[in-house]
């Protein structure tokens, strides 16, 4: 049996420590930069790293709920504008078939810690059940006789509110349903027949608020939806009115945002319309929420005022934007005054459409269902739609949301670029497979009129189209020829699968074309009867 001496063991334990402690530096200096030379990697090894590095995806993190956490190498300007997006869709959140607002840890609302003042509006229907003329209670009650438990209350009137009771007064959880101070319906909770904390309201005209009260005032939180659910106003509340910073939700997705006045009303001078990137504002003078004057401003950065985002702008600068509706007699003021959120997405260029003039462009790259442009034009009054085969007067007529069966017209003096640059969708081409349609949009200047918004992913550079939706049996030329030839331009971002789906096409026109040969030679026509020989 051979030998081995101590110091033997202990240099090839020294001699193991070392070559794992080298193993561990090389690893970190990998972690940290993994270009770094190394005698393992040749040259070709550490290009092809570095290329796969361009190519990858960028790293994103997103919640449970689809929402965007974090980008590798995005702006400032873009984290804070997906802070201020990403917090209104959970403001829109409420429990109906999904989430609750107080699901989200990271949104803090509450009741206003200052005491309210007397005489604050209240919006409690009963704020003294013992002094009503005619009700009936039905429930439990204690050893005095007074109410305790689960219990309704019946008025006269139908009225009826059911819920807890302590001492003979509301407390805890009830519900209320009545034709009182225009509403239907409150849901809540109650202290000693207080209405204290967050309660529902809905009103007559099925509009409705959640929010925090004290003493049946409105002194917290709060947000309104109107008649379909939709959110239309977040704002902290004091004694019964708007207080502080609020947020007015525009149809289409853009926002009102600013400090409301003594009167609870988005009126100022430093009020802010932002648009639906969430980057892009005109900032200036707003009266109940709508424009007067205002410059463009970008987002710089975003703080918070009890529970409330609060967008900070840059200094507002360029040419002065109003509030401007044209009627059937008048023209636009600026017609050469360009929208800010829209020039930062979309330009005009030489259509690819062969035989086609201008054509919209995407300049970055648009997810899905975003706003890229908006259509403005001139009322057109009834009388001026007699001539409807009239196929080159009628090119740029489209919807008019503003009015009830209503219709816009680009005057002709309008139509070229050069003259006219405030809204660009009607230089939009047609395709029957379309990368876009038309919505309606509460634009900040022009009211609501249409606008396009993205219904597929579309890069930078791509052409949009949209279909117009034509009648075949009442359509020019033009649009049936390219239907039944198949001719309509495809958007790039749809072409691959486009491209399968004809193959898969042809290949199925392929096999019925020799099952037809097959039946033929077979003595069957192609219809499936039998052949007769001459």
């Amino acid at each position: 049996m051979s030998r081995v001496c101590t110091s033997s063991i202990d240099t090839c334990v020294l001699n193991l420590e070392i070559q794992r402690q080298e193993r561990r530096r090389r690893l970190a200096r990998l972690r940290n930069d993994p270009d770094e030379d190394d005698e393992e990697k040749n040259e070709s090894e550490k290009q092809n790293r570095s290329f796969l590095r361009k190519r990858l995806p960028p790293t994103e993190v997103r919640d449970k709920m689809g929402n965007l956490i974090y980008r590798r190498g995005e702006s400032d300007q873009e984290r804070y504008s997906r802070e201020l997006e990403q917090w209104i869709r959970k403001m829109k959140c409420t429990g109906n078939g999904g989430m609750r607002l107080e699901q989200f840890k990271d949104i803090k609302v509450g009741l206003d810690t200052n005491p309210i003042i007397f005489g604050s509006p209240s919006l409690e229907p009963y704020p003294n059940i013992y002094k009503e003329p005619d009700y009936k209670f039905k429930g439990g009650k204690d050893e005095n006789g007074r109410w305790k438990g689960k219990g309704v209350i019946e008025f006269a009137n139908g009225d009826t509110i059911s819920g807890s009771f302590q001492n003979g007064y509301r407390h805890g959880e009830c519900k209320i349903e009545t034709n009182r101070l225009n509403l239907r319906a409150l849901a809540g909770t109650y202290e000693n027949d207080r209405l204290c904390g967050k309660a529902k309201l809905v009103f007559q005209n099925d509009t409705s608020l959640e929010g925090y009260f004290l003493d049946g005032v409105l002194h917290g939180f709060v947000r309104y939806f109107d008649a379909k659910g939709r959110l239309t106003f977040i704002g902290n509340h004091r004694n019964g009115r708007p207080h502080g910073p609020c947020w007015k939700v525009v149809k289409g997705g853009g926002c009102v945002v600013g400090r409301v006045n003594e009167s609870g009303e988005l009126t100022g001078i430093r009020i802010a319309y932002i648009f639906p990137d969430y980057q892009t504002a005109l900032v200036g003078t707003f009266t109940k929420g709508v424009l007067e004057y205002a410059r463009v401003a970008y987002l710089k950065t975003v703080v918070e005022d009890r529970g409330i985002k609060v967008p900070i702008f840059s200094e507002p600068s360029g040419c002065l934007y109003e509030h401007e509706i044209i009627d059937y007699d008048s023209k636009i003021k600026n017609p050469l005054l360009p929208d800010p959120y829209e020039s930062r997405l979309v330009e005009v260029k030489q259509s690819n459409v062969p035989g086609a003039n201008d054509g919209l462009f995407a300049k970055i790259r648009i997810e899905a269902s975003t706003v890229v442009a908006f259509y403005y034009g001139k009322p057109v009054l009834n009388a001026d739609l007699e001539d409807k085969d009239d196929w080159g007067k009628n090119a740029y007529k489209i919807f008019d949301p503003s009015r009830p069966n209503g219709t816009m017209d680009i005057p002709v003096e309008f139509r070229d670029i050069k003259n006219y640059c405030a809204t660009l969708a009607h230089k939009t081409n047609h395709s029957f497979l379309p990368n876009a349609e038309f919505l309606s949009f509460d634009h900040p200047r022009f009211g609501v009129i249409p606008c396009l918004v993205t219904n597929h992913d579309v890069e930078a550079g791509e052409e949009i189209f949209v279909h117009y939706g034509y009648d075949m049996d009442g359509c020019p030329d033009w649009y049936e020829v390219v239907w039944l030839q198949g001719t309509y331009p495809v958007p790039e971002s749809l072409k691959e699968g486009w491209d399968l789906e004809q193959k898969k096409s042809n290949i199925v026109n392929d096999s019925v074309s020799l099952s037809n040969v097959d039946m033929v030679e077979n003595g069957k026509s192609s219809d499936g009867n039998v052949k007769l020989e001459e």
